[in-house]
């Protein structure tokens, strides 16, 4: 992370000149944060049961980010880009696939005398992320050929709970009943009457279910049997039953932060 440019909301630091120069963290924070357990007893057994876990922690750095030229004349739009921004958004650094989803607040600027005189040369801030893992997004298509066979989606993410996808289904020239199972723990998505040539999306987080050529939206989710797509950790086996030209899933997946 040190001594590498970033992107950040879409946009990268070396627009401005900035790197990071050192963060300051915990070392001795908890591998995958710390995990609160939900147990119960019964009366006649001598054993607990976990019913519930949590995650009850989330990431925090504390940056500084320079640059060799002064950033005065750029600072209110560094401050729209960079800070106090109103949710989390994904920070990529350096060539890195991973992610943070993060915020930077409690900021400061940086003044010094540099190559070009005194002025504004970084800025110094807290990053706080949305968990304590990092993400990386994932999207797999599969064809029609493909899902003749049951179809295995290989969830590799560190969270030890449900990963929510995208699920997305192109209709074929037939239409009709569709059922998306994920056999590894035996839940049906099924959709009736699906319209021919349909683009149909079902998000996971937040619930919603749409249709490309159907636009009432009532008909739509009537015809669903309001089981939204969720992924196991590791293998998902999934089986496809109707006419479907082309599914695709996309979700992220949790990576330790090391």
């Amino acid at each position: 992370m040190i001594g590498e440019y970033f992107i950040y909301n879409g946009k990268s630091s070396e627009e401005y000149g900035l790197m990071f120069l050192n963060k300051d963290t915990e070392e001795n924070k908890e591998v995958g944060g710390v995990i609160e357990y939900t147990t119960f007893k019964h009366n006649k057994s001598p054993n607990y049961i976990i019913q519930d876990i949590n995650y009850n922690s989330y990431f925090e750095f504390e940056i500084e980010a320079i640059s060799e030229k002064p950033l005065d004349e750029d600072i209110d739009s560094i401050y729209n880009w960079l800070l106090s921004q109103p949710d989390y958004k994904k920070l990529y650094v350096g060539d890195d696939e991973s992610y943070y989803y993060c915020i930077f607040t409690n900021s400061s600027f940086i003044k010094a005398y540099g190559p070009e005189g005194y002025g504004i040369y970084g800025i110094k801030a807290t990053m706080q992320c949305d968990s304590m893992f990092m993400w990386k997004d994932v999207t797999n298509t599969y064809s029609n050929e493909e899902l003749i066979e049951t179809i295995v989606e290989n969830n590799t993410s560190a969270v030890k709970e449900y990963t929510y996808p995208n699920l997305v289904i192109h209709v074929g020239g037939t239409g009709g009943d569709i059922t998306v199972q994920n056999i590894s723990e035996n839940r049906l998505i099924k959709i009736h009457s699906a319209l021919v040539g349909d683009i149909i999306t079902i998000n996971s987080f937040p619930c919603y279910i749409s249709s490309y050529l159907n636009d009432n939206d009532v008909m739509v989710y009537e015809n669903f049997n309001k089981q939204f797509p969720r992924l196991l950790q590791g293998e998902n086996r999934i089986g496809i039953v109707g006419d479907i030209d082309q599914i695709t899933l996309s979700y992220k997946v949790g990576r330790l932060v090391r």
